[in-house]
């Protein structure tokens, strides 16, 4: 019954991805209010299927905020969610069309991009959003790596690491993006594990130095981790479709995930109404 009913969502969600990148088309509206700042956070995580063994759900959340006043915390006000088991551009269209009915409008919307630094996201905000938009590598990720060069050249349980990973983790958060790529470069690691660990990550620093000015993201009011959409990983996918020994049909896999993404975005009452009826009352 449920795939039934996620296929018959999946194709309704189609059509209206269809009728937004159409011409003279409506813009798709839930929100009359136009959002300030509206977020786009992608993310990914593996289900395990039966045409392709374990492939990507590619999982997204869109979320608005008001401009906070000075010293004052960002607040999300309105959330959705979105997720495919197809590739990138379907996973943009979904988000894009969620931004429209939050009321994002180019020109008057600060989009703002807050994700790991997987490149095809990056090659996604290029391609769907305006250029005057915010990118934001996740603190949490570039926090991490931090840890991940500590224990590959000082040791799993090195106090030494330790201190050096918490020491340099404080100075990115409070602007020192600068002081970590140069404590990077002066690291001697005695193992190729640890050269390839380091040099990696002096890479991903330097390659993203743009997106990791977190003491000024702060000041202005960002967010600058994406914790939500973590988190939407797990509710979204992993309490459903990642449980033991499951192996989906990819199509019956997306079938589910739509019905738990109009679940996460309130609109289940109204997919309940509109198909109590057509399934013959088994949603009563």
């Amino acid at each position: 019954i449920a795939e039934e009913l996620g296929k018959r969502l999946e194709l309704e969600t189609q059509e209206e991805l269809d009728n937004v990148w159409e011409r003279n088309k409506p813009t798709p509206r839930e929100l009359s209010e136009t959002a300030e700042r509206m977020y786009f956070s992608p993310d990914g995580t593996h289900v395990n299927t039966q045409e392709s063994g374990w492939m990507e759900a590619k999982v997204g959340s869109v979320f608005t905020t008001k401009i906070p006043g000075r010293g004052q915390d960002p607040e999300r006000e309105h959330t959705r969610y979105v997720a495919t088991m197809g590739k990138t551009e379907d996973l943009g269209k979904r988000m894009y069309t969620e931004g429209l009915k939050l009321g994002f409008e180019p020109g008057k919307t600060v989009p703002v991009v807050v994700a790991d630094g997987a490149h095809w996201i990056w090659n996604w905000a290029n391609a769907s959003l305006p250029k005057e938009r915010i990118e934001i590598i996740d603190f949490f990720h570039a926090a991490e790596k931090l840890w991940e060069v500590s224990r590959a050249v000082f040791g799993e349980e090195s106090p030494d690491g330790k201190r050096w990973a918490e020491k340099y983790r404080g100075k990115l958060y409070r602007g020192g993006h600068a002081d970590c790529l140069r404590a990077l470069k002066r690291l001697t690691p005695r193992t190729k594990d640890g050269n390839e660990k380091v040099r990696t990550t002096i890479g991903y620093y330097e390659g993203n130095r743009e997106r990791m000015r977190y003491a000024e993201f702060r000041r202005k009011g960002y967010f600058i981790g994406s914790g939500v959409t973590e988190s939407s990983c797990k509710r979204l996918v992993g309490a459903r479709l990642k449980q033991a020994g499951m192996r989906w049909v990819i199509d019956g896999a997306q079938a589910i995930l739509q019905l738990r993404v109009a679940y996460l975005n309130q609109r289940w009452d109204s997919l309940w109404q509109k198909r109590g009826a057509a399934a013959g009352g088994y949603l009563h």
